[in-house]
């Protein structure tokens, strides 16, 4: 009878530490999730940053300062006169003065990092008055804004060099619409036609984006139906946090019908940017930015997508004779090599680190 007694107080004891571990394994992993979600984020950027405007979608304020926080930073921006990050310059290029003209988005504009981080800001500093970096990244645009934006506003500026920063991870997608995947306000879009480029959606509407096109996603434009279905251990964030990868399968099949469009497109609009920057008699510098995921993650789906985008937009440049400047290999390699401050762990945009070393990479690869 003792033998029994003891017997079931070893079984109950057994059983309530396992479904104490199990219960405690369940609330941790609730919490990783929230606490990694945008709801726990706490990201907060004061008002006004950003203004409508009828042919670009939203321009960045002129003569702005304000405050983002995040769960990553604390961080405060300052725009000038014309509505650019960076200290004040005139329109007006002085005798011997060299200008790089940097088109972007979020990256270039530097969102999570100080004023004097940005690695514009950064390349202006060691120039030493021999060479400005002017920043006119505006957060959220894709190629075709940017075209536009250089077009109406940044060659009054009298660049010697232009620089297109091609975020690898969303630009081409959102050249194809109206609605940025990650952004809520409209915007101009071209698309192909027998003659050449024809704008859409302009005047661009005050409206924000239709219910229908929320649920757009990067799987629905990219993958198309593709499985992305995780193992029940890929979709832990314990483990996930612990450094465990699910291995998804190879899409390169899929993108070769999926990414062609946005390609066919990408290259009319850079034909276009690089005329215009000819007619100046300025030079167009093509620079490929990937994001978090082609560098610590690279067989993630999002991470082969970008490297698919990679590959073939070098491949375009090299027949254009454009020059073309790969930011991922060297941000990559970086990291290969034990470098893992590049990106904001949640937020996902470049470290003070980062842009250091993208500053680094340019002044030693720029014309």
């Amino acid at each position: 009878m003792e033998d029994i007694t003891r017997r079931r107080y070893f079984l109950l004891a057994g059983v309530t530490v396992t479904v104490s571990l199990l219960l405690s394994i369940i609330v941790m992993e609730v919490v990783l999730r929230w606490s990694g979600s945008p709801a726990a984020d706490g990201g907060r950027l004061d008002e006004g940053l950003f203004g409508y405007d009828q042919r670009l979608g939203w321009v960045v304020s002129r003569d702005w300062r304000g405050r983002h926080v995040h769960r990553d930073y604390d961080v405060q921006y300052t725009t000038n006169g014309f509505g650019h990050r960076g200290a004040p310059i005139t329109s007006t290029k002085q005798p011997g003065e060299k200008r790089y003209a940097y088109l972007g988005d979020s990256f270039t504009f530097g969102m999570g990092v100080n004023d004097a981080d940005t690695f514009t800001e950064n390349l202006t500093r060691r120039a030493k008055g021999r060479a400005y970096h002017l920043n006119f990244g505006v957060p959220g645009y894709s190629t075709d804004q940017e075209m536009l934006y250089f077009e109406d506003r940044a060659k009054r500026f009298q660049p010697d060099v232009v620089v297109l920063v091609v975020y690898l991870g969303n630009d081409l997608i959102d050249n194809l619409g109206p609605y940025p995947l990650q952004v809520d306000f409209a915007k101009p879009y071209f698309e192909l036609e027998n003659d050449g480029l024809a704008i859409r959606n302009t005047p661009v509407p005050r409206r924000s984006k239709p219910a229908a096109l929320r649920s757009r996603s990067f799987s629905s434009v990219v993958l198309q139906g593709v499985a992305t279905d995780q193992s029940l251990l890929g979709r832990s964030e314990i483990l996930r946090r612990l450094g465990y990868r699910d291995n998804p399968p190879d899409i390169s099949g899929v993108l070769s019908n999926s990414a062609m469009p946005s390609i066919a497109l990408f290259d009319a609009l850079i034909q276009r940017l690089d005329e215009g920057v000819r007619k100046i008699n300025a030079r167009l510098v093509v620079a490929l930015l990937p994001g978090r995921s082609f560098v610590h993650d690279p067989g993630s789906y999002s991470g082969q997508y970008q490297n698919f985008i990679r590959g073939l937009v070098a491949q375009r440049l090299d027949t254009t004779g454009i020059a073309m400047l790969d930011l991922g290999g060297e941000l990559r390699s970086r990291h290969e090599k034990g470098d893992n401050d590049l990106y904001f762990s949640h937020d996902g945009h470049l470290t003070v680190h980062g842009h250091r070393v993208v500053a680094d990479f340019l002044e030693l690869n720029l014309p």
